[in-house]
């Protein structure tokens, strides 16, 4: 298990995350702010100065100095006016602005990338030539953690299932990272009819961070969805565990067999030897939606040369059920599947077979 360590938030495209670090007395202002709040080890951060002379006097001289704690290595300065020098060995910056007049402004830059794992410290000191004008002080923390080279972990997508009977359904997916934080989660799905083998993948969602959203089939198909997870260092997961979830194939769709009636969701036999056969299926997992009566009849269902059981439909309490007819199954049976109607207690009313197909 990685160690605890600060989440990083990167350099972002060259936009600043303002600090609050703005200091005037009436007469000197500095404002400084730091392009990043937490940084691993090697990640350059920009500091950024702006000194102003807010006061009614003229200055010949402004005076800026600039240093950072060890463990930590100055790489460049720019000013827009003025002369700055670097001092490599006492981790310093001193610049300096001639005049410094009445309403002017000078900016700063400052690169410095962090050699260890600690609190990177900054401290700015904004001055003049003229003592009675004081000076002004800028102190920017930014904590450095170590590289990060672990990958994200508990990574998955997951779908409401196994079986959704609407053709719109919520996939969740989720990642975490105790390193340099989450830079990405794709989720990839792929698509199996209960006839025909999965097609391939395709990323159907990339986001910066954990969520939701509806994804819509089609009718009779099996949906698998996995995420990876790509860390602010590029450390990528391995692909999660797929989720799947099978979509409903109306009973209407079935070739019927016998005396069935048609209803405007389902079908309906009172008839001796009544079937609904589907063919081809590829099944890992079957189930139908059937309802339950106190005068239903019973249903025999079989797959290929496989018996599935007889499943009474009499219940007390009048409903639509979803049954299980297929537990999920090490591999793949396939065949013609049949599900035979028992009248003889009462009829028997089928709205739709689900085909959860193997992955």
């Amino acid at each position: 298990m990685k160690r605890r360590r600060w989440l990083l938030l990167g350099l972002l495209a060259g936009a600043l995350l303002a600090i609050p670090a703005a200091h005037a007395d009436g007469q000197l202002t500095l404002v400084a702010t730091s392009s990043a709040t937490q940084v691993t080890i090697g990640q350059t951060v920009t500091f950024d100065y702006v000194a102003s002379n807010s006061s009614a006097a003229y200055h010949q001289a402004a005076n800026f100095a600039m240093r950072v704690d060890r463990g930590n290595t100055i790489s460049s300065v720019t000013i827009d006016y003025g002369n700055c020098t670097i001092d490599a060995a006492k981790l310093s910056v001193s610049c300096h602005r001639r005049p410094f007049d009445v309403g002017s402004t000078f900016h700063l830059t400052i690169i410095v990338t962090p050699t260890a794992r600690q609190t990177m410290q900054a401290i700015a000191t904004l001055s003049t030539n003229d003592a009675s004008a004081g000076s002004q002080t800028s102190t920017l923390k930014v904590p450095v953690s170590a590289v990060d080279t672990t990958a994200p972990d508990h990574v998955s997508a997951v779908a409401a299932g196994p079986v959704s009977l609407t053709p719109s359904f919520p996939v969740a997916w989720t990642a975490s990272d105790r390193g340099s934080g989450i830079a990405s989660i794709d989720v990839r799905v792929r698509a199996a009819s209960w006839h025909s083998a999965f097609g391939s993948y395709r990323v159907w969602q990339r986001s910066a961070k954990s969520g939701t959203a509806e994804f819509t089939g089609s009718p009779g198909f099996t949906y698998c969805f996995s995420a990876m997870s790509t860390d602010q260092q590029g450390n990528a997961s391995q692909w999660s565990a797929e989720s799947c979830l099978g979509l409903p194939l109306r009973a209407s769709a079935l070739r019927r067999h016998g005396p069935w009636t048609a209803a405007s969701s389902y079908i309906q036999t009172t008839g001796a030897g009544a079937s609904l056969t589907l063919s081809s299926v590829q099944a890992e997992a079957v189930y139908v939606v059937a309802r339950e009566c106190f005068h239903c009849g019973r249903l025999h269902m079989t797959l290929g040369n496989a018996n599935l059981g007889d499943f009474n439909l009499r219940s007390k309490s009048a409903g639509w059920q979803l049954l299980q007819v297929l537990a999920n199954s090490q591999s793949l049976r396939r065949g013609a599947l049949m599900l035979e109607a028992d009248t003889r207690s009462g009829p028997v009313a089928i709205a739709a077979v689900v085909v959860l197909h193997g992955t």
